[in-house]
């Protein structure tokens, strides 16, 4: 697999590792694709996944705190949604997006680094 350093192409997307895929192509299925890496100096990425567009922007609200926007938009079906896994050294977050708009996490970093 490439290292993802923002540039390259993805070494696969959510599209070639479907999972109705054939039992041959199923493995590593568990493993999230990387659309992108958000921070102060890259506050904004956008991406199509399985289900939605996604448009997501990093928020700076403190030192140590920051906020994740996440806005979705074109929902492929009514019933589709899709996975998102956030996370950096420190912390991770799951979420799942069955509605489309606007969605707001808040993360506070500042025990990790007083730690």
């Amino acid at each position: 697999m490439k290292e993802y350093n923002g540039d390259n192409p993805h070494p696969y997307t959510c599209e070639t590792r479907d999972i109705f895929d054939s039992p041959e192509t199923s493995a590593g299925k568990f493993f999230p694709v990387i659309n992108g890496a958000i921070s102060p100096q890259n506050p904004e990425v956008k991406f199509t996944g399985r289900c939605f567009d996604f448009d997501i922007k990093y928020v700076s609200t403190g030192e140590f705190t920051f906020d994740v926007e996440v806005t979705t938009s074109n929902p492929k079906s009514l019933l589709c949604k899709d996975f998102l896994f956030f996370g950096n050294t420190e912390l991770f977050h799951f979420d799942t997006f069955f509605m489309h708009g606007l969605h707001k996490f808040s993360f506070d970093m500042t025990n990790d680094v007083n730690a």
